[in-house]
């Protein structure tokens, strides 16, 4: 099992990635009845649609303290209000991000396939899958 270190250079190997997944699937602290918990099976492995979800929510730098599921989704609004240089209120959409995740979907889809990068991600999905039997108990 490969272990991914904060700057490693593998395509969705960053731990911002896994640690989003995480909250959003196995962590009680999100939900009183996790995902996982409902249906693990589901998760196993981590589905290729969720880490483009986890992708796309994390798309923007990323803080050293942990951050739950409504700090990304607050700071990527934050971003998105701002990036013209005024601020300019608007509610987070998935109009504004559905492109860039169907990229991510395409690109993992083609690493899937890809002989020298399907076991990369195989490992990546193990990974978040195993750490998530770890937050879960």
């Amino acid at each position: 099992m490969i272990i991914f270190e904060q700057g490693d250079d593998i395509p969705y190997g960053h731990p911002a990635i896994k640690e989003l997944i995480l909250v959003l699937v196995f962590s009680k602290k999100a939900s009183k009845r996790p995902l996982a918990e409902q249906d693990l099976d589901a998760f196993n492995p981590i589905p290729l649609n969720l880490i483009a979800y986890a992708c796309t929510a994390v798309s923007t730098p990323y803080p050293s303290r942990g951050m739950d599921t409504d700090d990304v989704m607050q700071l990527l609004n934050v971003l998105e209000e701002h990036k013209s240089g005024e601020h300019v209120g608007k509610d987070f959409s998935e109009v504004d991000y559905s492109n860039y995740y169907r990229i991510i979907v395409q690109n993992l889809n083609e690493m899937d396939r890809d002989e020298a990068f399907a076991p990369i991600l195989q490992d990546i999905r193990e990974d978040i899958f195993d750490s998530g039997w770890y937050v879960r108990s």
